[in-house]
């Protein structure tokens, strides 16, 4: 069984671009190295605001990120890292940037009410919508505790409106930067608590804790390891419920490649930026390999380098200051992403499995709607389902691996669907599969397929537990484990959702999109909040800061006006 997570057919848009540049020829006005959410959105703001013609480098074969998407047998679609989008009603600020990026041809579909579902041993609690309802329902399971669930629902208003101004303070005018930042100062002890600090202040019913922080999937670490600031971010960003693009994750891509190629722009994929090249604390552009149909570097088919006078990363904070720069050791953010990656090695990894199903039927038939289940046979999230717990028995039998997993179903989302799918998604130890990381791609060998098999079967019967009937559903299935995220987006360790949203995240100073190196910039998630719309909101900031201190007012005006001229 082969774990790729990607299509082998590559988008129309893509342009093949192989003749070496010459050194010191600025042909693009900026190159952005990865074609996530984060990249996209920076090149199309540049493009359509600033008339820029930028350069998109990507590794990958297909772009988007961690939002492209593949299929099978020609029928069976599937999305890698998108699954459902908040704050997308229509009107709302985070559509209207992406009607604006898109030029309107991005499409959404609201998905049904209840949204999600969450699952528990004795109970299954429903989550609308309309977030009153969700309040009144909240109260009415656990009546004890109306005046903490009220307090909860102000307080995660507090701690997500905090995160969300820290965010955003590297683009105010530094005279009044230090008055907005005293403003919102009272609610910082808040956020960075850490999610179960605060519950275990405010609540008294264990059911009720785990119920409330039944999304932590979403952003990557439980309750006792993650802020109160990003729980609040992910709870509020859902609280109108959630839509999802018409065409699957990878319309996105499709619908803002345009808007780049416009103005002279062009993404290239299987082209993987090896180094950034800094001189004297300034950006020349990068070197790069093009990379082969398999995605192994060993034999690159071409080097060449790119020049420009401006160089905005899109490969996360980590990959970008320890694996790209010349001379890492000489650079600020260098030592103190070493450190706090030191601090959190074996507690905040957001690292994952996803078993992708193809079908015989629709899902309809066992009662599901498109809303997401999110499946616990226990309270305790702190039971991370950590494979490496279970080494010596996994590879044999992993049947009591697994005590959660997150179901999802993508062809009830996107009318565009021709075949029937769904996706098991759990967490995992990527140390447990390490020892296969040196091997290539589809070439791991048979007791890792093994292995692979020995999960998929698990992560089946975990749901088959709760909805009887479901494997027989079942046509087609595949795995992807953290080393396939590995491969295909060159995060460490594949991990999904870059710098862990631990309390100290906010105390570091690269955990935003302007760097210590003259015109290098980050956009993405790691610039802002995990997520699409936090990547897109990264990658706004980004394409402010590179058109200097009026430029992020301009890229604002341009998203609330629908369009600056």
């Amino acid at each position: 069984m082969n774990t790729p997570v990607t299509s082998p057919q590559r988008p129309s848009t893509q342009k093949s671009f192989t003749k070496t540049v010459a050194s010191g020829c600025d042909t693009y006005d900026a190159i952005i190295v990865g074609s996530g959410i984060g990249g996209l959105t920076t090149a199309a703001l540049l493009s359509k605001c600033f008339k820029k013609k930028i350069l998109v480098l990507e590794q990958h074969f297909q772009p988007g990120g961690l939002t492209h998407d593949f299929q099978r047998k020609g029928k069976f679609h599937w999305d890698v890292g998108l699954h459902y989008v908040g704050e997308m009603a229509p009107g709302s600020l985070a559509r209207s940037a992406f009607d604006y990026l898109s030029e309107d041809r991005l499409k959404w579909q609201k998905m049904p009410d209840p949204f999600e579902k969450f699952i528990y041993p004795d109970f299954t609690f429903a989550v609308s919508s309309d977030p009153n309802k969700y309040l009144a329902d909240l109260i009415h399971q656990f009546p004890e505790e109306e005046t903490a669930i009220r307090q909860y629902f102000k307080d995660i208003e507090k701690a997500s409106s905090w995160v969300v101004t820290n965010a955003f303070l590297e683009v105010i005018p530094r005279f009044i930067r230090g008055l907005v930042g005293t403003i919102v100062k009272g609610n910082e002890k808040l956020a960075k608590e850490t999610t179960q600090y605060y519950l275990n202040r405010h609540f008294q019913d264990d059911r009720l804790k785990s119920l409330l922080t039944s999304q932590w999937g979403d952003y990557g670490l439980p309750p006792s390891r993650s802020s109160f600031g990003i729980h609040s971010i992910v709870v509020n960003h859902y609280l109108k419920g959630a839509w999802y693009p018409v065409g699957g994750g990878g319309a996105i891509a499709k619908a803002l490649i345009p808007t780049i190629e416009r103005s002279g722009g062009t993404v290239m994929t299987r082209h993987k930026v090896t180094e950034i090249i800094v001189t004297s604390d300034r950006v020349k552009g990068v070197n790069v390999q093009k990379v082969s149909a398999s995605g192994s570097l060993a034999k690159p088919i071409e080097t060449m380098v790119y020049h420009a006078p401006v160089v905005i990363s899109d490969a996360g904070a980590y990959t970008t200051f320890l694996k790209l720069m010349p001379n890492d050791a000489s650079f600020p953010e260098s030592a103190s992403i070493r450190s706090l990656s030191a601090q959190n090695k074996d507690t905040d990894k957001s690292t994952i499995v996803t078993l992708y199903l193809g079908l015989k039927e629709s899902p309809r038939k066992l009662g599901f709607q498109g809303e997401n289940h999110w499946i616990y046979m226990t309270y305790d999230h702190e039971q991370v389902d950590a494979i490496d717990s279970l080494k010596e028995t996994a590879i044999t039998d992993a049947s009591n691996v697994y005590s959660s997993c997150y179901l999802t179903f993508p062809s009830l989302k996107d009318p565009m669907a021709k075949g029937d799918t769904a996706e098991i998604i759990a967490s995992a130890d990527y140390d447990f599969f390490e020892p296969w990381a040196n091997h290539d791609w589809k070439k791991r060998g048979e007791q890792y397929e093994t292995l692979k098999l020995n999960i998929s079967n698990a992560l089946i019967q975990l749901v088959e537990k709760q909805y009887p009937g479901f494997k027989d559903l079942i046509e087609y299935q595949e795995l992807a484990t953290p080393l396939t995220f590995q491969h295909f987006i060159n995060n460490q360790k594949g991990e999904i959702y870059g710098v862990p949203f631990t309390a100290n995240r906010f105390d570091q100073t690269w955990t935003r999109a302007r760097t210590s190196i003259k015109n290098l910039y980050l956009t993405g998630a790691d610039a802002f909040t995990p997520g699409v719309v936090g990547a897109m909101w990264g990658g706004t900031k980004a394409a402010g800061l590179v058109q200097g201190i009026l430029g992020f007012p301009r890229v604002m005006l341009a998203l609330l006006m629908g369009g600056y001229r």
